[in-house]
């Protein structure tokens, strides 16, 4: 994947079958993630933790799941399995 040099990679990730790249622009933030091969995609948010929301899914897809979060095509798709997620990631705490 080609990141120019001149953006602010603030965060990356490269794992054995994905690498994530999140970047500030001027205007927001990008997600840009790919698979080593020809596929490479890039997701605008407005706001640092929904972008940091869509990496955190990203790498824990890549390091423990083959499909979740490379299904989703669209915003509305990634919202919808995110909330599945949360359901069934999140634990309760026991506080004594």
């Amino acid at each position: 994947m080609i990141i120019k040099e001149t953006e602010q990679i603030l965060f990356n990730n490269q794992g054995d079958n994905t690498e994530v790249y999140l970047i500030l622009e001027s205007d927001g933030f990008n997600v840009i993630w790919g698979d080593y091969v020809a596929n490479v995609w890039e997701e605008k948010y407005d706001s640092l933790g929904a972008a940091l929301a869509r990496v955190a899914v990203l790498v824990h897809a890549s390091e423990h799941t083959s499909d979740f979060g490379f299904i989703q095509s669209s915003k509305e798709e990634f919202t919808q399995a995110w909330d599945v997620a949360m359901k069934n990631f999140v634990f309760a705490l026991d506080v004594d």
